[in-house]
């Protein structure tokens, strides 16, 4: 009950809290309990998966590598903290490059989808 509480916690200062205050990098990632840093993973494969880059692209090969595999967001969290732990230039990045390279290693290269900008309403 209490880790679920402190999980619970956690998880509710991140989402609450400005969405620029919160990336982790790779070991302050590992500090956090394993179900947030689950829920972490699940949220920036989500955002690199869903949403395009700033040059309009999504990277549909990875979530088709990914889903064909059947590897559940503990697994993937899993594989990305033994992808990591013994390459010295992720210890202090950030966790996103971690992730971004382990599907790319895993996956291999990236086949992206141009996202149509006509159809995304324009930033005001």
């Amino acid at each position: 009950m209490v880790r679920f509480a402190a999980t619970l916690i956690v998880l509710m200062l991140v989402w609450t809290a400005p969405v620029s205050g919160y990336y982790f990098s790779y070991s302050k990632w590992l500090e956090l309990p394993y179900d947030v840093r689950v829920a972490y993973i699940a949220g920036a494969y989500d955002t690199l998966i869903g949403f395009p880059d700033a040059r309009g692209n999504r990277y549909v090969s990875w979530d088709a590598c990914i889903k064909n595999a059947r590897v559940s967001v503990g697994q993937l969290a899993d594989n990305v903290q033994d992808f990591a732990k013994d390459k010295p230039r992720y210890q202090k990045g950030m966790i996103q490059d971690a992730l971004f390279d382990y599907l790319a290693a895993a996956c291999g290269p990236a086949s992206q989808q141009t996202v149509d900008r006509s159809l995304v309403p324009p930033n005001d």
